[in-house]
């Protein structure tokens, strides 16, 4: 199997160690991990508010052991709850640099605050994180973006993208008329719930259309921009997104259409990642012969049981090289792949 194996039945829950052995997961965890894992919870955004959310919670329910302070013992606490979420779905990018911020906060807290003290002080830049680095993030992207779209705009977006479904409600919201090509692919099917919105909104039948991934190529001829979502950028430029995007952003490239991809500056990571082999995730395995949202479902494959050399490969994310990325929006302003070490530099020296 290839190094990145991290799909069900090949995790592994880590063992607790040290100080962490015999600390319970909280209930609110186990909640958000078991719907992260069914996919109830989907998308880099949502699923790291619902974590942030999480260890709130948790955070409020905690008590300081004696002969230690909060500063230096949370952290411990918080490790098995990290471990378990990471079981029930390996963590995104956007869940990682969340997390790994938490920490950061929890170790400055001061040793001579009292612990309702501190734990209020976590509450209030928990909220401020949700608030600036996501929800408003997501909003000045949104309103960034859509002043890009113009009457008689023809956009391309790939799959559900949740700030790609924001900025084309406010460009409509504004009296611009375009048409939306949702282009679409197994397993998750996300653009179906990207064309209800769209329609719910007041777009007609003639104003989106809904087509497989296979149609790309014919779709893209009639495209003037393309707008995609992404789960994470490295410092090299790579996009990091569901699998199919880098597909989308190569077809742009070659027909000279515009990718225009919106990203919030969390998402920002300083590990370089050259392709998609490297670090993965793996969805179910099965998923991939079965018809699992049909009653009755009947295998549409080979099946491993009759073949036992049969191995499958259900990856979850592809690489987008920078050279196909026009341009990314972001809180800060509309730059080029190259300027992602920059930003990363710039929050660093605030910290």
């Amino acid at each position: 199997m290839p190094p990145f194996v991290s799909g069900p039945g090949q995790r592994r829950l880590p063992k607790a160690s040290g100080n962490a052995v015999g600390i319970p997961v909280h209930p609110r965890i186990k909640e958000i991990g078991l719907r992260m894992a069914t996919m109830e919870i989907s998308g880099s955004n949502a699923r790291a508010i619902a974590v942030l959310q999480a260890f709130g919670d948790v955070i409020a329910d905690y008590i300081t052991p004696p002969n230690t302070t909060l500063g230096k013992h949370l952290s411990i606490y918080l490790s098995p709850q990290i471990n378990f979420l990471v079981y029930q779905r390996p963590m995104c990018i956007s869940m990682a640099n969340a997390i790994r911020w938490l920490k950061g906060e929890i170790v400055q807290t001061s040793h001579d605050l009292k612990d309702d003290e501190a734990k209020s002080q976590l509450f209030s830049k928990i909220d401020g994180y949700i608030k600036e680095r996501i929800t408003a993030a997501s909003d000045i992207i949104a309103e960034s973006g859509a002043q890009k779209i113009q009457d008689d705009d023809v956009i391309l977006t790939y799959g559900a993208s949740s700030v790609v479904q924001k900025l084309l409600l406010i460009a409509r919201s504004k009296g611009r008329r375009f048409r939306v090509i949702v282009v679409d692919s197994r397993l998750e099917n996300e653009g179906q719930r990207l064309v209800r919105k769209l329609v719910d909104a007041g777009f007609s039948d003639s104003e989106v259309v809904y087509a497989p991934v296979t149609a790309l190529s014919f779709l893209m001829r009639d495209a003037s921009k393309v707008f995609l979502g992404a789960e994470a950028f490295f410092a090299n430029g790579n996009m990091l997104s569901r699998a199919g995007t880098a597909m989308v952003a190569m077809a742009a490239h070659s027909y000279h259409v515009p990718v225009i991809v919106t990203c919030e500056t969390y998402k920002f990571n300083e590990r370089i990642q050259m392709d998609a082999v490297v670090s993965n995730e793996l969805g179910v395995p099965d998923r991939l012969m079965y018809k699992t949202n049909a009653a009755g479902a009947e295998p549409v494959g080979p099946q491993s049981d009759n073949n036992s050399r049969l191995r499958l490969l259900n990856l979850m994310q592809d690489i987008t090289p920078p050279e196909f990325v026009s341009v990314i929006i972001t809180e800060v302003g509309l730059i080029p792949t190259t300027s992602i070490p920059v930003v990363l530099r710039e929050y660093k020296n605030q910290i």
